[in-house]
């Protein structure tokens, strides 16, 4: 997906519906949008992403919530 925020925002959660184990690849065009590491969001040492730059999630549906792990990430 390909993420162009127009004023500054932050993620704090994602919803794969009842779908499970999607793969979410996010490419950022600027560092408007800030994906936050949070009870829901594991990102890796914790830290927030924010772009420009790329981040590949895996997102599961474990009991009623959805949990996002990260896979990999760069900034450019």
């Amino acid at each position: 997906f390909r993420m162009l925020a127009t004023a500054p925002v932050t993620v704090n959660s994602f919803s794969a519906g009842n779908e499970a184990n999607r793969l979410v690849i996010f490419r950022s065009e600027n560092a408007n949008m800030t994906i936050a590491a949070t009870a829901q969001i594991k990102l890796h040492g914790s830290v927030n992403f924010t772009g420009p730059g790329m981040l590949a999630l895996l997102v599961e549906r474990i009991g009623s919530l959805n949990y996002a792990f990260e896979i990999s990430r760069t900034n450019y």
